[in-house]
């Protein structure tokens, strides 16, 4: 789930497909999220009862630079709810919340 802490915006888990898998299988992977300071960091080894360890440049696979960004919900995907997409110059991003509530945070 979601949460706020001190050293982020927002934190969580948040599930990812990657942009080669669109449209076909379930390539959807969970990964830990940080939302800070207009960035987007995405995680694939952080422990979910560890949040403090997921720290820009500790472990990052990914940062997104949301100012240069669009967000936008996205059409269910084959049995998926809560999906919305992070769209920039360069890629596109599918992304899929835990609930409703989430997907709006994020």
């Amino acid at each position: 789930r979601a949460g706020r802490s001190r050293t982020a915006s927002l934190a969580g888990q948040v599930s990812k497909i990657p942009p080669n898998s669109l449209g076909g299988g379930d390539g959807w992977k969970r990964l830990w999220f940080v939302l800070e300071g207009g960035q987007l960091h995405y995680y694939k080894h952080v422990k979910p009862h560890k949040p403090s360890a997921a720290r820009p440049g500790e472990m990052s696979e990914r940062v997104i630079n949301l100012l240069i960004c669009s967000v936008h919900p996205r059409a269910r995907e084959k049995g998926k709810r809560f999906c919305f997409e992070v769209v920039s110059p360069y890629n596109s991003y599918a992304l899929q919340a835990e609930s409703e509530a989430d997907r709006t945070e994020w």
